[in-house]
């Protein structure tokens, strides 16, 4: 395992046969990483794993896009997940309140046609009361917002939280 930066951590696996494949392992803004980690490697310091996954808080506000293009430079991509108490105690434990997060969910490429934008399948049925309800007509982007009663929501993707 080799640390190439704050961000980015690079693992190099052996086939038997002596190839070398490398993964490299990005970030939850929530971000998370879109390449399965072996538990025995484990995530970098400042990451949490989970089923096999390493996700990382960040705290700086931006929009929905722009905290997309971070994870992409870091190799990842906004969180994708199914567990709702996992979620809810990563963002309490990270950030110490019930701050709002981008996560990657959306429907920016069709109208109630939600995907993850790391790709995996979007099997979510977790939404707060009334959601989602494109409420502006162009509520494209899941936040999660652990404060009243939509835990779960949609809102406009260029708001910045």
């Amino acid at each position: 395992v080799k640390y190439l930066s704050p961000v980015l951590l690079l693992l190099n696996f052996y086939t038997v046969s002596g190839v070398k494949i490398t993964l490299i392992v990005g970030c939850i803004y929530l971000l998370s990483s879109h390449f399965p980690v072996d538990i025995c490697v484990g995530c970098q310091e400042g990451w949490t794993w989970f089923e096999g996954r390493c996700f990382h808080y960040v705290a700086t506000k931006m929009s929905w896009g722009d905290a997309e293009k971070f994870c992409l430079t870091s190799g990842a991509n906004l969180a994708s997940f199914h567990t709702y108490n996992f979620i809810r105690q990563l963002v309490l434990s990270s950030s110490k309140t019930n701050a709002s997060s981008w996560i990657g969910g959306h429907d920016s490429a069709e109208e109630g046609n939600w995907l993850w934008s790391d790709g995996s399948k979007f099997l979510f049925h977790h939404w707060g009361k009334g959601q989602p309800n494109n409420a502006n007509g162009n509520e494209d982007c899941m936040e999660i917002n652990f404060t009243g009663i939509y835990y779960w929501k949609i809102a406009t993707c260029n708001f910045i939280i």
